[in-house]
């Protein structure tokens, strides 16, 4: 694996920091293993950060779709007068909650039957909710 610059500074300070605590000078082998080591380490933080990064990237945006379909099926049925539920329906903590409400936004005989729903959803799960 071919590191960074500057990882590789820090990689040359660690085997050097190394070296500076041991009575004994490092063998070739053992600097090399040392950097193969601290190289492999990176890479797999990397490989898993960048796969926790794209899990949340997904999950936000299925939950920023169902918000998006919820408002559109509420403003079709109901008009104008939904437009200011679209702040607390983005506060919905789950994605199921979301789908959930989204049912109902199809099936509710009125505006105030869906924002009671939508209330009972935001006590139900009082988690937060991080928006752009």
């Amino acid at each position: 694996m071919t590191l960074p610059a500057e990882l590789e500074k820090r990689v040359q300070e660690f085997v050097r920091q190394i070296e500076e605590q041991s009575e004994w000078p490092l063998t070739s082998l053992e600097r090399l293993a040392l950097e193969e080591g601290y190289a492999d380490g990176y890479g797999k933080g990397l490989q898993q950060g960048l796969q926790q990064g794209l899990q949340q990237g997904l999950q936000q945006g299925e939950r920023k779709a169902q918000v998006r379909l919820t408002m559109r099926v509420l403003k079709l049925r109901f008009g104008d007068a939904a437009l200011p539920l679209e702040e607390k329906l983005a506060q919905v903590p789950s994605l199921e909650a979301l789908e959930e409400l989204h049912f109902v936004a199809l099936e509710a005989t009125s505006l105030e039957e869906f924002t009671h729903a939508l209330e009972a959803a935001l006590t139900a799960a009082p988690e937060t909710v991080e928006t752009e």
